[in-house]
């Protein structure tokens, strides 16, 4: 249960990017940095709203080049709204323990896998 109270943290943390955009990016960050040794799923969750939300900031820069003065405006409105409900949906799910995902998130940073070791593999071809 601790488990996923954290990894909702780092979605919940991300709603701080629709007030502050610096500060909600740099928010799961620094939640991430101070955790002293956060496990393979904590650092997948954190990647994965920082993806979303740089992928969020980047259509917001996007959109006004793209359209032009009040548009630009409403579809910005439109991807805010949108993206807030996608954070809180995630962030729903990862404090129930499931699957989390982004659509329309440009991968930047890569999810880790977990890597199996020489001695694993050693042990697996002996079974």
């Amino acid at each position: 249960m601790k488990q996923s109270r954290i990894n909702a943290a780092y979605h919940f943390l991300g709603l701080l990017f629709f007030i502050i955009p610096i500060v909600g990016l740099a928010a799961p960050a620094l939640f991430s940095v101070f955790r002293k040794f956060p496990s393979l799923e904590e650092r997948n969750h954190y990647r994965g709203v920082l993806n979303f939300l740089t992928s969020v900031f980047i259509y917001f820069i996007a959109s006004y080049f793209l359209f032009p003065g009040g548009v630009s405006f409403v579809v910005n409105l439109i991807i805010t709204v949108l993206a807030a409900m996608m954070v809180i949906y995630n962030g729903v799910l990862a404090l129930q323990g499931e699957e989390c995902s982004y659509p329309l998130s440009l991968p930047i940073l890569k999810p880790e896998v977990k890597r199996t070791s020489i001695d694993d593999l050693m042990l697996q071809s002996r079974e």
